[in-house]
This record gives structure tokens, C-alpha cells and sequence, in this order.
């Protein structure tokens, strides 16, 4: 049986195109559902969000940085273990003060590094100084005196800059 290149495939039928449709467009809305009811949590853990989420009351999705950095210091399974700990009208509470000191933590970690990032700033511009200070002739820092001690000049023109007997400058 020889396969004739230039036929056309039989399009599909009217009802067969709306079922195609139909049942696309419903997988697309259960995806975008399925993202917008995620919890941060969920995310995070790329599983799916399930009505029984225990994380999901305390991070929405809106709150993805929240959870990443309570995520980073404590862990989620300690963060359910804390969470059971306490009553369901006190959990609210406690998840602000974990979240607070999850945040202070990220804030302290901060400082610690810019304190060392400074310091080795420090040294370097130390470093630098003292090398350019090794350079530098003995007559001094003042580049005015430099620049006279250096050219032998002896009279200065009326802007008080040395005049090195250039017949130009009066």
C-alpha cells in the first residue's frame, strides 16, 4: 500500500473538536487552581497542596519568602513539631514569633558576613596605604613642596604656581 504524501488527514468531527476543548480547558483551570491554593510550603516541597496542609493556614502562597526563611533556620519538620506544641488559637502567635526569629537570624547572618566583608576591606586599604607610604620619597606628602624641591624652582609666578623660567608664563 503506497502512502500518498499530499492527502489530508480527515479533520476531527465538531463534537469530537468541543470534547478536545472541553477537557483541555478543564485541565488548565485545575492546574491554576492547584498553583493559587498551593501553600508556600507545598511549593517549596514541590508536592501537592491537599485540604489537610497543616502549613497552609500559617503561609499562603503570598508569603513564599516567609516560609523560606523560617524553611532555612528551623526546618519543616521542626516547624510542625513546634506548631503542634500549641493550641490551634495560640499557633497564629507562634508562628509570628518563628517567623520573627527566623528573620532575625537572616538579619544576623547578614551583619556577620558584612562585618567580615568590611574587615578584610579594611586590611586591604591598610595594606595599600602602607605600600604607598614605602613608595613615596622622604621629602614629604605635600606635593606643592615636592614639585619644587624636585625642579629647583626658585620663583613662583603671580598665581603661586612655580615658575621654572618658562618666558611664557610672567
Amino acid at each position: 500500500m503506497e502512502i500518498d504524501t499530499c492527502q489530508v488527514l480527515d479533520p476531527l468531527s465538531e463534537q469530537e473538536s468541543k470534547d478536545l476543548t472541553a477537557v483541555v480547558e478543564a485541565a488548565v483551570a485545575s492546574a491554576e487552581e492547584a498553583d493559587k491554593r498551593a501553600c508556600s510550603a507545598c511549593k517549596k516541597q514541590r508536592k501537592r497542596c491537599d485540604a489537610g496542609c497543616r502549613l497552609a493556614r500559617f503561609f499562603p502562597a503570598s508569603q513564599a519568602a516567609d516560609f523560606d526563611a523560617v524553611h532555612r533556620v528551623f526546618g519543616t519538620k521542626n516547624l510542625l513539631a513546634m506548631l503542634d506544641r500549641v493550641a490551634d488559637e495560640e499557633g497564629k502567635r507562634a508562628n509570628r514569633v518563628v517567623q520573627t526569629e527566623a528573620e532575625m537570624k537572616r538579619l544576623e547572618s547578614t551583619i556577620k558576613e558584612l562585618t567580615v566583608k568590611n574587615g578584610f576591606l579594611m586590611r586591604f586599604v591598610q595594606t595599600q596605604r602602607q605600600q604607598q607610604q614605602q613608595q613615596q620619597p622622604e621629602k614629604g606628602t605635600n606635593y606643592v613642596n615636592h614639585a619644587l624641591h624636585a625642579n629647583n624652582a626658585t620663583s613662583m609666578d603671580p598665581r603661586g604656581f612655580p615658575n621654572n623660567g618658562n618666558p611664557w608664563i610672567q
